[in-house]
């Protein structure tokens, strides 16, 4: 059956997995894009080896995938990749046999999240320069994505009609575009109310009747051209109001620290898991590493059998 996946070309069979993956399975951009590298990876390496389908047996993949020197998360990305792509080929009948069922998945060793505490992030925000109509937007951004606990993906596409200040609440959507709603807080309603009135208008009517006539009139924050705001627009201007304070931080670490510091005080865990979005809540258990350690802490400060006591 296999010579039917022989007719087609690279691009042809990287088309057919993507309408696949995006269209009937619904997967994110950014899952679709992992993808799709890596299935071309593999495939410039069956050409390069000149590997037929049926000869691909569990030993060829493991050799590809050590060719690749990847780290163990690395190696795991791959392999979801090319399992997803081998049960596609297998459900169209386009390979009679799936090589990636009988390899195991690496065991990956989960690493705490880095977080910064309360006070680093009241530094980070206060850094912000609001006297400008851009520093009131970076003010304005990360106030939301550290109260809400955002994904850099997820504020890159929120719209003005995903807020609704009155009732207090934003719509976002997440991986798998699951939508949730996520409470605002007083302090997250004031910058978002300060920077649709002062900023984002502003922004709007700067550049009107300047060659940027295609602006994003929908996205709720825009770089200073009127278009939506890119991933790397809010790398880039974290990194340097951070790096302004002294603070090392990624956009992630927004995140992190917003669950943690929910559970730290006194949040339960499922609810956390409900604000950031996690299908299974062993992911959001990671977070539960702050609490343990501060009750490692107090218990070798206070407890008159600790070691610092003795």
């Amino acid at each position: 059956m296999t010579h039917q996946l022989d007719q087609l070309s690279k691009k042809e069979i990287l088309q057919l997995f993507e309408a696949e993956i995006c269209l009937k399975e619904r997967r994110s951009l950014a899952t679709a894009d992992v993808y799709l590298r890596e299935v071309s990876f593999f495939l410039d390496y069956m050409e390069r080896k000149q590997l037929s389908w049926d000869a691909l047996t569990p030993p060829i993949i493991e050799a590809y995938l050590l060719t690749r020197e990847l780290s163990s998360v690395s190696v795991a990305k791959a392999m979801s990749a090319l399992r997803k792509f081998m049960q596609f080929l297998l459900y169209y009948d386009l390979v009679e046999h799936n090589p990636m069922a009988l390899i195991k998945r690496p065991r990956i060793r989960r690493k705490n999240p880095e977080v910064v505490s309360e006070a680093q992030i009241d530094q980070l925000l206060s850094a912000c320069d609001i006297t400008t109509v851009l520093g009131l937007r970076d003010r304005t951004l990360y106030e939301l994505m550290y109260s809400c606990g955002l994904r850099i993906s997820e504020a890159v596409d929120l719209d003005v009609k995903n807020l609704s200040l009155k009732e207090g609440i934003i719509r976002v959507v997440g991986k798998g575009n699951k939508e949730r709603i996520i409470p605002l807080g007083e302090e997250a309603i004031y910058w978002l109310e300060r920077y649709l009135k002062e900023s984002r208008r502003a922004i709007l009517r700067i550049r009107k009747g300047t060659p940027y006539q295609r602006r994003s009139e929908d996205a709720l924050f825009l770089n200073f051209r009127g278009y939506r705001i890119s991933r790397k627009g809010i790398w880039l201007n974290l990194k340097k109001w951070a790096t302004q304070e002294g603070i090392e931080l990624k956009t992630h670490t927004l995140r992190h620290s917003f669950a943690t510091h929910l559970l730290k005080n006194g949040a339960d865990l499922r609810v956390v898991q409900e604000l950031l979005g996690h299908v299974d809540i062993g992911t959001t258990e990671i977070y539960t590493h702050v609490d343990r350690q501060d009750l490692a802490l107090a218990h070798h400060k206070f407890h008159p059998r600790s070691r610092n006591n003795l």
